[in-house]
C-alpha cells in the first residue's frame, strides 16, 4: 500500500492521520482507508474515533480511558464510485475526554467504468458522401481523446487524412472522396480507464467498369461462348455482383450458343454501394458459308475463241478472299465481291476460288475449263466454200485432232 497521509492538530485537540491506498487522485477501484487518532498532550487522552463515507458511518473505535497516550485506529473501504467528477466525501472525527473535537475530511475519487465512444453513421458502404457523428462520454471526466482517420484510395494509396485530439475533436465529419476510410477513436478518463472504437466506411460514387462487351457490337460470329471470368471483365474497388443475359434470359458463363440470327448479350454489374452499370452488345451468329457464283464458265467445259469469266458473292459481309488461276494468285482489292476476266488464249485453265464472310465461314470452288482457237473449228464445207485447198483442210484437221487428244489425255490423267 502506498499511503497518502494527512495530520492535523488544533490547540491541544486530538490529532488525526489518514492513510489512503494507491496514488493520489483518481482510482479505478475501491480504496482502503486507514485512520489513527491520539491526544498529543497526553492530557485527558483520546476518547473516540469515528469515520463516515458520505452520510453513512464507516468505522469507529473507542478508548478504554486507562492510558492518556493511547492511539485509536480504524480501517474501512470506500466502494462508492464518483459521479460527474465529484469525489466521495470521507469524514473523520476524533474526540478527547476533555471534549476537544478534531474533524478532518477528504475527497476520494473512484471511476470503475471506461469512457463510452459512439459513432453514428447511416451506412458502412455508401454511394454518396458519408457523415459520421462522434460522441465521447464518461461518468466523470474524460482526460484525453483522439480521432485518427486513414483513407485508402481506389488505386490502393493509403494515407492519414485526419488527426484530432483533446478539445479539438469535432463531433461531425463528412467524407466525400471515393475510398475506404479507417476511423479509430480512443479515449481515457481521469482514472486511467481506456476505450477505443474503430469503424471502416467506404465511399463509392463510381459505377463499376465493364470491359470487352462493347467490342462485340455489330460483329458476325459463327457461335457465341463467353468465357471471361467476372473479375476479368468488371473492375470496382468494392465487392461486385454480376448478372449476364442472352436475349433477356439468364446466361451461364461458358455455355455455347449456335442459333443463327441476331442476339443481344447484356452484362449488369452492381457494386456494394448500389452503383449499377449495364453494357450490352448486339451481334449476329452466322454459320452459313458464302455461296460462290461463277458465270460464263462451267467445270470441264471447252470454249471456242474464249470466254469472259465472272465470279461473285452476294451476301452481306461476304468477300472473295483468294482466286488462283493455273497457280497464279489474282490481285484482289479488300472486300472484293465481283471478279471478271476475259480468256482468249487457247489452253487449259485450272481455277480455285475461295470466299469468306464476316463470321469467318469459308467456301471453296475448283473449276477446270478449256479455250480453243475459233479458226480450228471451221467445217470442211466452210473451208471449201472459201476456196480452200484440200491440203490446207488436212492441216487444220490435224490441229483440231491434236487439241482434242490433248484434252482427252488430260481428263484421263485427272481421273
Amino acid at each position: 500500500m502506498s499511503d497518502n497521509k494527512e495530520i492535523t492538530a488544533v490547540n491541544g485537540a486530538p490529532e488525526i492521520l489518514i492513510s489512503v491506498s494507491g496514488n493520489e487522485g483518481w482510482h479505478q477501484d475501491s480504496v482502503n482507508i486507514h485512520v489513527e487518532a491520539w491526544d498529543p498532550s497526553q492530557g485527558s487522552g483520546i476518547s473516540s474515533l469515528l469515520s463516515f463515507v458520505g452520510e453513512l458511518p464507516a468505522a469507529q473505535a473507542r478508548s478504554t480511558g486507562d492510558d492518556p497516550g493511547e492511539r485509536l485506529s480504524a480501517d474501512f473501504i470506500v466502494e462508492r464510485a464518483s459521479t460527474d467528477g465529484k469525489g466521495v466525501s470521507v469524514l473523520i472525527q476524533a474526540m478527547d475526554y476533555a471534549g476537544n473535537v478534531t474533524t478532518l475530511s477528504r475527497q476520494i475519487y473512484i471511476d470503475r467504468t471506461s469512457p463510452v465512444i459512439e459513432i453514428e453513421h447511416e451506412r458502412e458502404i455508401t454511394a454518396s458522401p458519408s457523415k459520421i457523428t462522434v460522441r465521447i462520454t464518461d461518468d466523470n471526466i474524460v482526460a484525453s481523446k483522439e480521432l485518427a482517420v486513414w483513407r485508402t484510395a481506389p488505386d490502393g494509396e493509403r494515407k492519414q487524412v485526419l488527426l484530432e485530439s483533446g478539445e479539438d475533436i469535432r463531433s461531425d465529419h463528412l467524407f466525400k472522396d471515393d475510398g475506404e476510410y479507417d476511423i479509430h477513436i480512443s479515449a481515457a478518463d481521469a482514472a486511467g480507464n481506456c476505450s477505443d472504437k474503430s469503424l471502416v466506411i467506404t465511399v463509392d460514387k463510381t459505377k463499376p467498369v465493364i470491359r470487352y462487351v462493347r467490342q462485340m457490337e455489330g460483329t458476325y460470329i459463327s457461335n457465341f461462348q463467353w468465357n471471361y471470368r467476372e473479375e476479368d471483365i468488371i473492375s470496382d474497388f468494392t465487392e461486385v455482383t454480376c448478372e449476364m443475359l442472352l436475349d433477356g434470359n439468364k446466361y451461364e458463363q461458358g455455355k455455347a450458343a449456335e442459333e443463327e440470327g441476331c442476339h443481344v448479350f447484356t452484362v449488369r454489374a452492381t457494386d456494394a454501394a448500389g452503383n449499377v452499370s449495364v453494357e450490352e452488345a448486339a451481334f449476329i451468329i452466322d454459320r452459313t458459308p458464302p455461296e460462290i457464283l461463277i458465270s460464263n464458265v462451267r467445270d470441264n467445259e471447252t470454249y471456242i475463241g474464249g470466254t469472259e469469266l465472272g465470279i461473285s458473292v452476294g451476301g452481306k459481309g461476304e468477300k472473295l478472299s483468294n482466286i488462283y488461276i493455273n497457280g497464279k494468285k489474282m490481285k484482289l482489292e479488300t472486300g472484293t465481291q465481283i471478279f471478271r476476266q476475259h480468256f482468249t488464249e487457247p489452253g487449259e485453265y485450272r481455277m480455285r476460288v475461295e470466299a469468306v464472310d464476316l463470321a469467318e465461314n469459308k467456301c471453296r470452288k475448283d473449276v477446270i475449263f478449256y479455250v480453243v482457237q475459233e479458226e480450228a473449228c471451221y467445217s470442211v464445207q466452210d473451208i471449201l466454200e472459201k476456196g480452200g485447198r484440200p491440203e490446207v483442210f488436212i492441216v487444220i484437221l490435224t490441229i483440231i485432232v491434236t487439241i482434242v487428244l490433248t484434252i482427252v489425255r488430260r481428263k484421263c490423267i485427272k481421273t
